[in-house]
């Protein structure tokens, strides 16, 4: 999973021309060679983290950050953006959604909960700005996963 996102990061970063950076935090007590994620369910995150948030930003200083860490018997991931915020990149992208409406928050808040359902555990998602001093920041979304290991 990490992998793939990794590979996505950089052809974003190479199709955007450098507007923006990446970067991963992952605690060193999450077994990333054994964990279970189930796949693709961090990149609809970062991908709405480069398009809404950091390609609305103005600059070149964009930056995305995947953090993974194990919080007692679950696993907790974060995708945060030091971009516009979630009202200022509705405002920007209201002419778009004219054209395209966006469904990956929807899906995948969707596919958490059929996760949570189906496997009678707590898939949770929050999604809020970054502020400080008073001022929009960024956009953090940020979910926990019961933490499952391979041991085959």
């Amino acid at each position: 999973e990490l992998l793939a996102l990794e590979l996505y990061l950089v052809l974003e970063s190479l199709r955007f021309k450098d507007k923006m950076s990446y970067a991963f935090d992952i605690n060193s007590n999450v077994e990333v060679s054994k964990v279970l994620v189930p796949t693709l369910l961090i990149q609809p995150f970062v991908e709405n983290a480069i398009w809404h948030g950091i390609m609305n930003k103005e600059g070149n200083d964009g930056k995305v950050t995947v953090s993974i860490e194990k919080e007692a018997d679950q696993l907790r991931c974060e995708v945060s953006d030091n971009g516009v915020g979630r009202e200022k990149a509705a405002e920007i992208n209201a002419e778009r959604t004219r054209q395209h409406k966006s469904y990956s928050t929807d899906i995948s808040t969707k596919r958490l909960a059929l996760l949570s359902e189906q496997f009678g555990e707590l898939y949770t998602l929050v999604i809020e700005d970054i502020m400080e001093d008073g001022k929009v920041q960024g956009t953090k979304a940020s979910f926990n996963l019961p933490y499952k290991v391979d041991n085959h």
